[in-house]
Order: C-alpha cells, then sequence, then structure tokens
C-alpha cells in the first residue's frame, strides 16, 4: 500500500507489527517514519534500523534507501518469522553490521519460501525483487500452489 503510493519505509522492523492471535489481524504501529520518495543515507552506519534487518545501503553514507530496501528489511522479517537464529548468529549481525539469512535447516517452511527470501535479501539491490509487491506476489503464488498441492494429497489417502 506505501510501496503504491511511493512511500519508503525506514527503521521498519518486526517492532513495528502487532499480531492479534485471537481475530486472526496483523496490525502495523510506530510507523512515524516513512518518506514519499526514495531517502538518502545521510548518516552512513548510524542510520536508523536494527543489524538484524538493515540492507546494505543503510550502512553505506550517500546510498539511496527506496523501496527495493524495504524488501530487503521484509525480506530479513520473512527469515526471523520462519527460520531461527543462534545468539551466536545474531550477535555476528550486530558485530558484522550485515543480515545473514538463517540456515536451511532451521527454516520451518518450504524450499521454493526459503529462495524467495534469499532473492529478497540479496547484497546486491539489482538482483533483489523489483518491488514488495513481486516479492508478495512471489511468496503468494508459492503459498497457494503448495497449498493446492497439500489439499489434493489429502484427497488422494
Amino acid at each position: 500500500m506505501t510501496e503504491s503510493k511511493n512511500y519508503t519505509a525506514v527503521d521498519f522492523y518486526d517492532g513495528s507489527i502487532l499480531y492479534d492471535f485471537q481475530n486472526d489481524v496483523t496490525a502495523i504501529c510506530d510507523i512515524d517514519f516513512f518518506c514519499r520518495g526514495s531517502v538518502s543515507n545521510t548518516q552512513g552506519d548510524a542510520f536508523w534500523g536494527t543489524p538484524r534487518l538493515k540492507a546494505p545501503e543503510e550502512y553505506l553514507r550517500g546510498a539511496t534507501v527506496d523501496n527495493i530496501t524495504n524488501v530487503f528489511t521484509c525480506g530479513a522479517l520473512l527469515f526471523h518469522f520462519f527460520g531461527s537464529f543462534s545468539a551466536e548468529e545474531t550477535q555476528k549481525m550486530y558485530r558484522e553490521k550485515a543480515f545473514f539469512p538463517c540456515r536451511r535447516e532451521t527454516w520451518t517452511l518450504s524450499e521454493a519460501h526459503y529462495q524467495i527470501a534469499c532473492k529478497a535479501v540479496m547484497p546486491e539491490k539489482a538482483q533483489r525483487y523489483r518491488s514488495l509487491c513481486e516479492l508478495t506476489s512471489l511468496w503468494n503464488a508459492v503459498a497457494r500452489q503448495e497449498e493446492t498441492h497439500h489439499a489434493h494429497h489429502h484427497r488422494r489417502h
């Protein structure tokens, strides 16, 4: 939604997401820093955000932070939602000021979803999805395909 209105989220992280389990509703909060268009990183590695989710350009003074940066952040969030990191792996992200995908064996979803998340967090912006819409469309298509496959498999037994 914000992407279609040409806004870039800055300092968006897992603490910005609330989930109401009883009503199955997800809400976004703490959204005080959305900027129209792209943003120039004028702060270098002091740019807002946590090393658990920051894209490489969020460490680089003068780099452009935009919707493709938001693709990275959302990809990193997917790894935190559907994978797990050891304390040592998390400390490494802070120490090296870089996000790393979780190990495949700690990922709880399919290989196809893992590969989608990996592409979202490629260090080179040109190798990531061009938009959150593209990332979401692919993610949901795989989910629908797996759901259909799962439903057919259960009907046969």
